[in-house]
């Protein structure tokens, strides 16, 4: 019974962590990791969550909120007894929702933290590191470069190029969505694609694909680049 009474602790003591890890993998493409990889993020969420829970209790143990129509934050918010009992009173449930509202705010700040690239801005003005938030080169071009064009080229000597509508950002499984695209041929001929685009999804395929300026590849014979313009430039 103490073995199984401690091991449900450490799962409550882990679950704020987990809420903070599912809001950074919902608003982020960081979240994605193994079994034990989210345990480990869990428990280092955990950490900072309780150490905030624990500021927001001492300070309400010590400091008089005369604004504050509720008692002051348990030492603990929650917690499963030796006896097997799980004590669920106001105070608690206070602490509870306390707690969640600390997590979910320190998984978004962190999604933020990490989609912007702040986290490693500090560190790289310290020179502690000299690495960025993003996963790997397939995502720093398609970040950097939105507003580029793009030319797809084929091993049997096609092209396809457009504005690149939709990435993946799953290291694990490329993918890519032109979106009004133009065919070029091997022969050299272009067309337009009937439809409202092309999904590459079998990067086999593709000998590579070129981050080109829209403005140095006019051609009158594409509508969809012009189509395009219209849509960046519409209100």
């Amino acid at each position: 019974m103490p073995e199984t009474v401690a091991a449900i602790n450490i799962l409550i003591f882990l679950l704020p962590g987990f809420v903070s890890q599912k809001m950074v993998e919902w608003l982020t493409a960081h979240g994605r990791s193994g079994e034990m990889e989210m345990v480990r993020d869990a428990l280092i969420f955990s950490l900072f969550n309780y150490l905030f829970y624990a500021i927001l209790a001492f300070a309400g143990h010590h400091l008089s909120f005369t604004w504050s129509p509720f008692p002051p934050l348990p030492a603990v918010p929650l917690i499963l007894s030796n006896d097997g009992v799980l004590p669920m009173h106001a105070q608690q449930v206070e602490a509870l929702a306390t707690l969640v509202i600390i997590s979910i705010i320190s998984g978004c700040v962190i999604a933020k933290a990490l989609e912007t690239g702040w986290l490693f801005m500090v560190f790289r003005r310290f020179r502690l590191t000299k690495k960025n938030s993003e996963l790997d080169v397939w995502y720093d071009v398609f970040n950097d470069f939105r507003r580029n064009w793009l030319r797809v080229c084929f091993k049997d000597g096609s092209k396809i190029i457009e504005w690149p509508y939709y990435f993946s950002d799953d290291p694990d499984k490329r993918e890519l969505f032109l979106g009004d695209a133009l065919i070029q041929e091997a022969s050299g001929e272009y067309g337009a694609l009937d439809g409202p685009g092309v999904l590459i999804e079998n990067m086999a395929e593709v000998v590579r694909i070129e981050v080109i300026n829209g403005e140095r590849e006019k051609d009158s014979t594409r509508e969809t680049r012009r189509k395009a313009d219209d849509s960046e430039t519409a209100p």
